[in-house]
């Protein structure tokens, strides 16, 4: 390797780095940021301010922005979870590694070593100069990496605000600007110049469609194009698919009860009433649009109690005799990044008090959505005496002239899964559930699945060949998991005429070490049923005048109301689940249990105003106090750049140095120096007749531009470059005479 001039790497052309940050604060709302951090770049063009760094002062500038990075992962990683932590560092990229592209800007070389990366190189590269090797070194020009990271962090802003046509005209110009102004006027030539565009389109185009896709996956938990779930409305069971059904062990609830009380045994998150092959949907006949099946919650609480929320106008108030009881109930937990739900007692009803939650939104099953919810949430939860607050009576959708589908009593069609609906009402028939009492229906089918039915994550065989794996559950296999024993009992209840639900949450059974505490891990995740238990249906018909072509017309619509019930829940997943797919945690699992704990206590504990303003004092204070070290710093070794020198080829790169240059030509006229011998011992025996004064005054200067703070002058320069003319004019004569 030879050594290589900083100088003779490109760099970005004038004013874009800028412009570039400009647009980068625009779009991520940091416009004074981004307007500072543009003057700050783009300000040596018209200061005259240089330092002189060396490798030493580009290795502090490196791990300064190391320290920047970790305190930027730490900080979001305390307060987000997962990738959305991730997604947070990226958007300051510019600001992380701004002290190092610094360096380079008011630097004296126009380049950074890339020992500077690299602790061991720099090590190794120091140890073999104290050698006397000569050790080239190379460099690398940061202005472009600096403006791909840029762009980045540009393009993930744009992507978060679903404008990608925004970003991708930006990243043309942007782009195009960088290569037209990064040429020489004289290889300017239009052609080319156009074909290069259409290749920084197509590239620019498919760079942007790569963030935004990286973006949804890093936010949302999914593609751009695949179906994620924002909204609770579809629930993809498991049903079917071969293989290991995997959980994570990771907690994602908490759950804090009063002293010497019972923890409710499930936790509903969401809950479904269509099924249809596998995958069981949240739909509300009256809504056809999903997102206005949810409602938002009355907050009862005035400026001093934000954020509490209840489920009925006519319901309790604060402070109130009419206050439910018993004492309320804690949850606590990671709101994930592809869903909104919040997990609370199934049953009868709930008062909620949410810290970190704008609102609540709940849908007539009973889910509850949590409405711009932080990365932590905290809420409490009362039981209540009102049921009709969480879940409305069963559903109908309403057909003229036609009887009433309840929706919760609704089974497979017959022409989908053919042998589905048929094993369906097979066992319903065969264990006479119709002619049976509600709580008698009940007992028989826990009876029968308890007797003749295992409970297993593995599938071994799936729906082919037209069969339905749910009826080779019940007539086959009769082995599976909790989605098949919810999603079986949920249809057998509707054909005996039980309305029935299909809902997700937690079981709890894990309780902490923390007293009164209870966690809720993935591996806790459960299915089960709920049925309208005691209730009555009125059939009701209604005529209503509707406008069809021109002319009113009277319709005739018939409605079942339902009244006097209630929703109980209806687990019949054989008991031993628990015990199969949650094994007692390891060390490793108790110990990201603490980390975890640790973390969202942080985020709870910092998202008080009192406690967040002294966190962003003390990081403000920490912050200001390191600038001002910097600055003082910088301002007492700052030199002053001065016109360019005919001798300016001479300034310091590292090993760069007047006799490193001739090293070559010394070694073809006195041979190769062994390793390990220094400079000096090797040019004294093979030049014994080379003055000694000249010699030393040589090493002298070499020592000075190598490893020493102060440049040579211009009559040391002038020296130097003189006994090196001299010295090389001995080795040359030195080899004539030995022919």
């Amino acid at each position: 390797m030879t050594t290589t001039s900083p100088s003779s790497y490109p760099a970005p052309p004038k004013f874009l780095l800028g412009l570039a940050v400009i647009i980068w604060g625009l779009l991520t709302d940091h416009l004074l940021t981004g307007l500072v951090t543009a003057l700050l770049v783009e300000g040596r063009h018209w200061l005259n301010w240089r330092w002189q760094f060396k490798l030493r002062g580009y290795s502090r500038a490196w791990i300064l922005s190391l320290i920047v990075l970790a305190g930027v992962v730490a900080y979001h990683s305390l307060n987000l979870s997962g990738p959305t932590a991730a997604l947070a560092f990226i958007e300051w990229l510019p600001l992380i590694f701004l002290p190092l592209i610094l360096a380079q800007q008011y630097g004296e070389e126009e380049a950074v070593p890339t020992t500077v990366f690299s602790l061991v190189a720099r090590r190794r590269l120091q140890r073999e100069r104290r050698l006397g090797k000569i050790i080239p070194e190379s460099y690398i020009q940061l202005g472009y990496p600096y403006f791909a990271f840029i762009l980045l962090a540009t393009g993930f802003t744009a992507s978060g605000q679903r404008d990608q046509l925004t970003f991708f005209l930006i990243l043309i110009a942007l782009v195009a600007f960088a290569y037209y102004f990064g040429q020489q006027r004289d290889q300017r030539r239009l052609w080319p110049t156009v074909v290069a565009m259409i290749l920084v389109a197509t590239s620019s185009y498919f760079m942007s469609q790569g963030l935004v896709q990286l973006y949804y996956w890093l936010k949302h938990g999914h593609f751009l194009s695949s179906q994620g779930k924002d909204l609770p409305i579809q629930q993809r069971t498991a049903i079917g698919q071969l293989g290991e059904l995997k959980q994570t062990r990771r907690i994602q609830w908490r759950l804090n009860v009063p002293k010497q009380t019972r923890p409710p045994k499930l936790l509903m998150t969401a809950g479904y009433n269509a099924y249809r092959a596998g995958k069981w949907q949240a739909w509300d006949p009256d809504f056809p649009d999903q997102d206005r099946t949810y409602v938002d919650l009355l907050t009862l609480a005035g400026e001093e109690n934000e954020g509490e929320f209840a489920f009925d106008t006519q319901g309790f108030e604060l402070n109130n005799d009419d206050s439910p009881s018993p004492p309320p109930i804690r949850i606590r937990g990671a709101i994930a990044t592809n869903e909104k739900t919040l997990p609370a007692p199934s049953s009868p009803g709930l008062f909620a008090q949410a810290h970190e939650i704008d609102s609540i939104e709940q849908n007539r099953l009973g889910t509850l959505l949590a409405i711009n919810a932080g990365s932590v949430v905290d809420y409490h939860v009362w039981e209540s005496r009102h049921p009709e607050w969480r879940e409305a009576p069963p559903m109908e959708q309403i057909r003229p002239n036609e009887e009433p589908e309840i929706i919760a009593l609704s089974l497979p069609n017959k022409n989908e899964f053919y042998n589905e609906r048929q094993a369906i009402e097979e066992v319903a028939e065969g264990l006479k559930l119709a002619s049976l009492p509600e709580e008698k229906r009940i007992q028989t089918l826990k009876d029968y699945f308890q007797e003749n039915f295992r409970y297993s994550t593995h599938l071994r065989i799936s729906g082919a060949d037209g069969r339905s794996a749910l009826a080779d559950f019940l007539t086959e296999t009769r082995e599976g998991h909790c989605e098949y024993f919810a999603t079986a009992t949920t249809l057998l209840l509707r054909a005996s005429g039980i309305p029935a639900h299909y809902v997700v949450g937690y079981a709890v059974h894990e309780n902490s070490k923390e007293p009164n505490e209870y966690v809720l891990r993935g591996t806790h995740a459960h299915a089960w049923c709920r049925a309208y238990l005691g209730g009555k249906s009125e059939v009701i018909v209604d005529e209503r005048q509707v406008e069809k072509n021109g002319e009113l017309t009277t319709l005739s619509f018939t409605r079942v109301v339902w009244s006097g019930g209630q929703w109980t829940d209806i687990d019949l997943t054989p008991p031993n689940w628990f015990q199969i797919d949650s094994p007692p945690p390891n060390w490793k699992e108790r110990l990201a249990d603490q980390l975890q704990r640790g973390r969202e206590d942080f985020q709870v504990w910092r998202s008080n105003e009192a406690n967040r303003g002294w966190v962003n004092l003390l990081l403000a204070v920490v912050a200001s106090a390191v600038l001002i070290f910097i600055g003082w710093r910088l301002m007492t070794t700052r030199l002053k750049k001065d016109s360019p020198s005919p001798h300016s080829r001479a300034e310091n790169f590292g090993s760069r140095t007047l006799l490193n240059e001739k090293i070559p030509t010394l070694e073809h006229h006195l041979g190769k120096r062994r390793p390990g011998m220094s400079l000096d011992r090797w040019l004294a025996e093979n030049l014994p007749d080379f003055p000694e004064s000249n010699l030393a005054t040589i090493l002298s200067y070499q020592a000075e531009q190598r490893f020493a703070d102060r440049k040579l002058t211009h009559s040391e320069y002038v020296e130097f470059e003189r006994l090196i003319e001299s010295l090389v004019e001995s080795c040359s004569q030195r080899k004539e005479r030995s022919f």
